[in-house]
């Protein structure tokens, strides 16, 4: 996206007097609410739209993104390329119109997600999960025994209570699956890591698993480089720096300070061609500093305002190249022919009316080859 000068956001009266929020958690809201408010389209303009508009960092902007779903306030789906048909990112909107769960259906509905499965903590168990507490078959794609410890007997990284999480983890496994595939091999890792990844992902606020893959890939590889001791298996290696919480936030700190780089970059390129001018005869965008004339058609800064010189110089360029150096041959004999320290010796009165004199021999010349009016 990007914001454009026509832009805004409403923030109506109801979303101060019954949402209760803070200021820029009420930005947020508000600015989702723009793109969802028909109850059908979603905002899918990514953290990075929101920092423009709330000039937040990306952290900050995650975790009230977070806190605004945790409250029930917005909601979030997965968004597919609709010519690929591949995970693209995901879209929120917003949940006022939606009737809140009062205290006693929350119960029910509690008792009823522990009796299918869910932990005293509330969180839900994947399918099949439990096979990772055990050691791995010999032979299988299953990973090391040791693996267990980064997703404590399989549950999920999220609430079990927000269904919205949930239909996007099942949606996004597929795509989740093929990126595994793509950086660490085909059939990589057992079959429950895509959901667990994709709960794990959505938990730290990474949008964007292909670029994780390769980020978790090159820390692989270099481990491989640097280490005395030679990695017994890459692929478990892989899959334990994946649930790492501080590898994701070494991700998040590297794809941040990579923005930052990119924006000053983007910033330092607008303050330099800012500071070129164009030249009226062949269009030539330059830093004047130490110049006398364009670097392109080489010509006179001083002559920019000019109109009548400018045009003769922009029919001089439609010249063939065979006709300009003729012209300039015949323009330096009329400039620099005769003796230039005669010349400044003249008296003043007398340099004038030979200056005037070379001006109109200029001005015959210019009309022979075309280029005055």
């Amino acid at each position: 996206m990007g914001i454009r000068n026509e832009n805004y956001i409403v923030i109506t009266g109801w979303m101060i007097n019954e949402l209760d929020l803070k200021p820029n958690e009420l930005l947020v809201y508000a600015l989702i609410h723009g793109f969802s408010q028909d109850g059908k389209s979603a905002f899918t303009g990514g953290i990075r739209y929101i920092m423009e508009w709330t000039k937040l960092t990306k952290q900050t902007c995650i975790s009230i993104l977070k806190t605004l779903r945790e409250k029930k306030y917005i909601g979030r789906r997965a968004i597919y390329d609709e010519k690929s048909a591949h995970f693209s990112g995901y879209g929120y909107f917003t949940l006022r119109e939606k009737e809140k769960r009062s205290e006693k259906t929350q119960e029910k509905s509690q008792k009823a997600l522990t009796a299918n499965g869910t932990g005293a903590t509330g969180q839900k168990f994947l399918p099949g999960s439990k096979n990772l507490t055990k050691p791995p078959h010999e032979g299988k794609n299953s990973l090391p025994a040791e693996s267990k410890i980064l997703t404590p007997a399989g549950q999920n990284f999220l609430p079990n209570n927000d269904t919205e999480i949930s239909k996007d983890i099942a949606t996004a496994c597929p795509e989740i699956k093929n990126l595994a595939d793509k950086h660490f091999g085909v059939n990589a890792f057992d079959e429950n890591f895509p959901a667990k990844a994709a709960a794990f992902l959505a938990q730290n606020g990474i949008e964007n698993p292909d670029k994780y893959f390769e980020f978790i890939r090159e820390k692989v590889l270099e481990k491989e480089k640097t280490s005395e001791i030679p990695i017994r298996s890459p692929r478990s290696f892989a899959y334990k720096l994946i649930f790492q919480v501080d590898i994701a936030q070494e991700f998040l700190n590297k794809e941040e300070k990579l923005r930052i780089e990119e924006e000053e970059a983007e910033a330092e390129r607008i303050r330099i061609e800012n500071r070129k001018v164009p030249c009226p005869c062949c269009g030539e965008r330059f830093i004047p500093d130490f110049k006398s004339n364009c670097p392109k058609c080489d010509f006179p800064i001083e002559k920019f305002r000019d109109s009548n010189e400018v045009e003769v110089h922009r029919r001089f360029l439609k010249m063939p190249a065979a006709r300009q150096e003729k012209y300039k041959t015949e323009l330096e004999e009329i400039y620099f022919s005769g003796d230039f320290l005669k010349f400044i010796g003249m008296p003043q009165e007398k340099r004038d009316s030979e200056i005037k004199r070379k001006e109109k021999l200029k001005a015959a010349l210019d009309k022979k080859y075309g280029l005055s009016a």
